[in-house]
């Protein structure tokens, strides 16, 4: 069956969305400076669900999120690797 010039549009537009969404997220995570018009468009696309606030938030603390300490243990010759800022308890 065809698909209608329409249906083959959104199926584009979701998927230029999607890496949109991935090349953000990978870029914040590794430390690189977010993508200003990018998260603007995801807050545009998914106005209903997402509030952009939080988002910005979110993506300002991911790189820090994303950090770990790693130790060496000479008794046992392993690296552990934990996260930066965990909370002891």
């Amino acid at each position: 069956m065809a698909r209608s010039a329409t249906e083959t549009h959104l199926n584009q537009n979701a998927l230029g969305i999607l890496t949109d969404i991935e090349t953000v997220l990978l870029s914040t995570a590794n430390g690189q400076e977010t993508d200003s018009k990018l998260v603007d468009r995801f807050i545009i696309h998914f106005k209903d669900d997402i509030n952009g606030t939080k988002l910005r938030r979110q993506l300002d603390m991911l790189p820090d999120l994303m950090k770990t300490d790693t130790e060496y243990h000479p008794m046992t010759g392993c690296f552990t690797m934990s996260r930066v800022g965990k909370h002891e308890g």
